[in-house]
């Protein structure tokens, strides 16, 4: 058996450039308490999707609170989320964030926090530490009920 290997003609090597531009503020008021967390997070999910399928949202916050810009940087199945910390790390370094949190949601309807997410957080938590970024809150939506780690006082020490 004979392998070719196509030649390759051009002496430059292509490159992913990526670029974030200041965004407007989304929202005047800071997200300061879990209510209202919760209340923002919920209206980045379209009617009907939270029941769907797992999606896991990064919003990133200014130094104020405020909500810049946020992404899905996960969709699954009904039952679970495949996530990659480095993925949530990449978002934040090249939008040179500084406060960060996460949300997602459970479609079965239970609202707490499974094993594998607190060990998600938990780790999340350490790396975002080590590029002095702060994890602000980590949420938890059903239908018609939400989770904040915050609130529960989840966040930090207890880690």
């Amino acid at each position: 058996m004979k392998i070719t290997i196509p030649e390759f003609h051009s002496k430059r090597v292509p490159e992913l450039e990526l670029r974030f531009k200041n965004a407007p503020i989304m929202r005047k008021d800071p997200l300061i308490d879990y209510q209202s967390r919760i209340r923002f997070m919920r209206r980045l999910f379209k009617d009907g999707t939270i029941e769907a399928r797992e999606r896991l949202v990064l919003l990133i916050l200014n130094d104020y609170y405020q909500p810049l810009w946020w992404c899905v940087i996960s969709e699954g199945t009904p039952d679970m989320t495949f996530t990659n910390d480095n993925d949530v790390l990449l978002h934040l370094i090249l939008a040179r964030a500084r406060k960060f949190i996460i949300c997602h949601n459970h479609p079965d309807g239970s609202y707490k926090p499974s094993e594998a997410d607190l060990r998600s957080a938990m780790t999340l938590q350490h790396k975002a530490r080590y590029f002095d970024f702060e994890y602000v809150d980590d949420i938890i939506l059903t239908k018609t009920k939400a989770f904040s780690f915050a609130q529960q006082d989840l966040f930090w020490e207890n880690f």
